[in-house]
């Protein structure tokens, strides 16, 4: 008899079987969301619409989606208490997110090198293409964080891009960085390095004229393998030619999480050029730009700085 019923009520529809749980809430009841869903609106208040999972706020929609992942499987005298913590965090994501007026930041906003993968994977992040190999991204220094600026922060601004470029160039120049350190190349010069705390560090390549403590005769070799890294050699003699192999060899070695480029620069004359560089294990071949083989043919009666060992120009 009991076998009987107990068949009976399996193939009467919704009889025997668990309840699905909306799209939306995974892990709950219907009768769990629509609770979850009048603890939202409590603590939102009557002027926020929430239905079928979403909360609309200020005209943009919410899922409710991982909050319903949050207090699946809690006791429910704990929900009231975690849509709090929920929403709290979400507004405070939110102010941070949010624009102040320009005049407000405006000795904030800073131009930041990055790698020119990030133009591509932030599409609407204001970019332009100084240094080959990189991108110059418009950012905000915060408190706590860099903010990078997209088209749309520049829309509610009501200014165009190249105004935000020219900000942050200007305060870039006022920034103060640490003193550049020296490390002797064995046979060469000294490579002044500029290290610290600050992701503006690699900045310094797109303003290198004003940093004549970096600078030779002939400009310099530049990289600028991390964020808060640039690599200088002055170039006074043929012994750059040398000089680029080590520096490739380091940038190489540098490439992690906080990396800009494993490219090798050449500055002089107000004007950065990429050196373009093959590095396989010991073998380097190197193709110097026309700028830099001007400057290395102009080198050639030279003499050697004291230590240094002069290496063949390339091509000759």
């Amino acid at each position: 008899m009991r076998l009987t019923l107990l068949l009976l009520l399996l193939l009467i529809p919704g009889c025997g079987r668990p309840e699905p749980s909306p799209p939306w809430a995974p892990g709950l009841s219907v009768e769990e969301a629509a609770h979850l869903e009048s603890l939202v609106q409590s603590h939102l208040g009557p002027e926020t619409r929430v239905e079928s999972g979403k909360v609309t706020r200020n005209g943009q929609p919410y899922p409710l989606v991982s909050l319903a992942r949050e207090v699946a499987g809690k006791p429910r005298e704990s929900w009231p208490a975690q849509v709090r913590e929920h929403f709290q965090v979400l507004e405070r994501s939110e102010a941070a997110r949010a624009l102040p007026p320009l005049q407000a930041v405006r000795g904030q906003v800073l131009l930041r090198l990055v790698p020119e993968s990030f133009a591509a994977q932030h599409p609407n992040s204001v970019t332009r293409r100084d240094l080959p190999g990189t991108a110059t991204a418009v950012v905000i220094e915060q408190a706590d964080a860099v903010r990078f600026l997209v088209y749309e922060d520049v829309d509610r601004w009501g200014v165009p891009p190249a105004e935000l470029f020219r900000l942050g160039a200007e305060n870039l120049a006022r920034m103060s960085f640490p003193k550049p350190s020296e490390l002797e190349l064995e046979n060469l010069g000294v490579l002044k390095i500029v290290t610290g705390e600050s992701p503006f560090i690699s900045s310094l390549a797109l303003q290198l004229e004003r940093h004549p403590e970096l600078l030779g005769k002939e400009g310099a070799l530049v990289a600028v393998p991390l964020r808060n890294m640039l690599l200088a050699y002055p170039v006074e003699d043929l012994t750059a030619v040398g000089a680029m192999h080590r520096m490739a060899l380091m940038t190489s070695r540098l490439q992690d999480e906080e990396a800009v480029s494993s490219g090798l620069y050449y500055f002089n004359g107000g004007k950065l050029v990429s050196i373009p560089y093959q590095l396989k294990g010991d073998d380097f071949r190197v193709n110097p730009p026309p700028e830099l083989s001007v400057a290395l043919q102009r080198l050639r009666n030279q003499p050697v700085r004291p230590g240094g060992k002069a290496s063949k120009s390339p091509g000759n």
